[in-house]
């Protein structure tokens, strides 16, 4: 009878990525290995830190007025840059250089496929995001909104915030609803009032809360 691999033994058997390792896989898999600005990475990270242990482990977020930020985060960035491994540009955001590209294809055998596949994903979603859209998810969501001096404003225009989303399609009715601060009801009547239509509807959306 074959022994049942557990998640741990493997991940024993895996060296453990540095931050710049997370940066780079982070931009690696980004569209056009790129993204917005260093507000976006440090969000991308937070939000991931949320769900893979490992880098939880090695990244600590503070409140600050935009939202959690981490300085070792920053540093890392600038180290990154001063080696060639990355650009940063204020039109273009942060990019992948082609010796940051080849270090990221290098040290992806320290990444279990599942954490590539959600830093994928976040990666995909944050991008996609304007910046008041990527601010309004983390405030909401991950109730990240000590010292911030922009949370209020956010919050005068919320309704119209998630709309923007859910029309672009990056999240479904019932998170719409929560970003919105409505229940999902509240949420589906003011989208008729506006002829939105239609919603996009998942499978949870449809359950009684």
């Amino acid at each position: 009878m074959k022994k049942k691999i557990k998640l741990g033994d493997i991940i024993d058997t895996l060296d453990t990525p540095s931050i710049e390792d997370w940066i780079l896989l982070a931009l690696y898999l980004s569209p056009n290995k790129r993204m917005k600005s260093e507000l976006y990475l440090q969000k991308a990270l937070f939000i991931a830190s949320h769900h893979l242990e490992r880098l939880k482990e090695v990244l600590e977020f503070k409140p600050y007025r935009l939202g959690p930020y981490s300085e070792i985060l920053k540093e890392k960035l600038e180290i990154l840059e001063n080696n060639n491994s990355i650009i940063i540009d204020k039109k273009r955001g942060l990019l992948l250089t082609e010796k940051g590209e080849k270090r990221a294809e290098d040290r992806k055998t320290m990444f279990l496929e599942e954490e590539m596949k959600y830093l994928n994903s976040i990666s995909d979603f944050v991008n996609a995001l304007s910046e008041d859209e990527l601010l309004l998810f983390t405030y909401v969501i991950y109730k990240a909104y000590e010292k911030s001096d922009v949370f209020n404003t956010l919050l005068r225009r919320r309704k119209d915030i998630a709309i923007k989303m859910l029309r672009k399609g990056v999240i479904s009715t019932s998170l719409a609803a929560k970003l919105a601060g409505l229940t999902l009801l509240e949420f589906i009547k003011l989208l008729k009032q506006k002829d939105i239509k239609p919603y996009r509807a998942d499978e949870n959306d449809l359950k009684p809360v």
